[in-house]
């Protein structure tokens, strides 16, 4: 068994065994003359502040312990706890293993039919979908909406160049290319170097660009033109190439194609 499997075994095995120490010792026996022993049944649920945000937005988890029974129930202080959130499509979880202390002689009260706030954290999704969050025993899903927002530079985005003919007349289109299940946000460029061949010449040319827009919007596995370049006519003997060079990456293409 490889060494990362053996952790994530490890892992899942603690979170077990916190559960069941809550479950099972954490529950105090009430003294007294003609006390019954109390229910040992407990649980806990998550809430959200919000049921829908938009990529960035942050929301609020709460984690309560509640209590079904007929009768008030004291908690040993629980120590440890896994508190961790997971968007969908995001590459890793938001794990957390919080740590508490409490001062000497704490105990955690919980009345009975009633319950109580046990440990609170903020959570700021940065893809879009569906985010759980899960601890011991209970889950909750946010909804996030929008487009993730990534640079050209980012390779959540591809480049690529093909070339259209509109009667006689070609152009080379650079093309953002998401291949990701969700939208994204690509902050447009501010400069764009192109170097062509043409009718047996070529060129080098540089343009400082001021867009009437601050993105370009790429749905989920769909592409976008950034930018058309004009290379010429078409002609029996007409051959083109084009690349594109902006924020140290590189696209090109030849007209017609091999």
């Amino acid at each position: 068994m490889s060494s990362a499997r053996h952790l994530g075994w490890l892992s899942l095995y603690a979170s077990a065994l916190i559960l069941v120490c809550i479950t099972v010792l954490g529950v105090l026996p009430q003294d007294g003359p003609g006390a019954e022993p109390p229910s040992y049944l407990y649980y806990a649920v998550i809430e959200t502040d919000r049921d829908t945000i938009s990529v960035g937005e942050s929301f609020t988890a709460t984690v309560y312990l509640c209590n079904p029974g007929d009768r008030d129930i004291l908690l040993e202080p629980i120590r440890q706890f896994a508190f961790s959130g997971n968007s969908l499509y995001g590459p890793e979880p938001v794990n957390n293993a919080v740590f508490l202390s409490y001062p000497g002689g704490t105990k955690i009260k919980v009345g009975a039919g009633d319950r109580t706030v046990f440990l609170r954290r903020v959570f700021t999704p940065l893809y879009p979908g569906p985010f759980m969050v899960t601890c011991p025993g209970a889950e909750a899903t946010v909804n996030v909406t929008g487009a993730r927002r990534v640079p050209i530079s980012s390779p959540e985005v591809g480049l690529k160049v093909e070339f259209s003919v509109t009667g006689r007349l070609v152009h080379a289109l650079l093309i953002l290319v998401n291949d990701n299940p969700y939208p994204v946000e690509v902050p447009v460029f501010m400069q764009l170097t192109r170097y062509k061949e043409f009718y047996g010449f070529s060129s080098n040319t540089t343009s400082y660009i001021s867009w009437a827009i601050r993105f370009f919007e790429v749905e989920a596995h769909s592409t976008k033109v950034a930018w058309r370049e004009e290379m010429g006519i078409t002609g029996e003997n007409y051959e083109y190439v084009c690349i594109f060079y902006v924020e140290g990456r590189v696209a090109g293409g030849s007209y017609p194609p091999p």
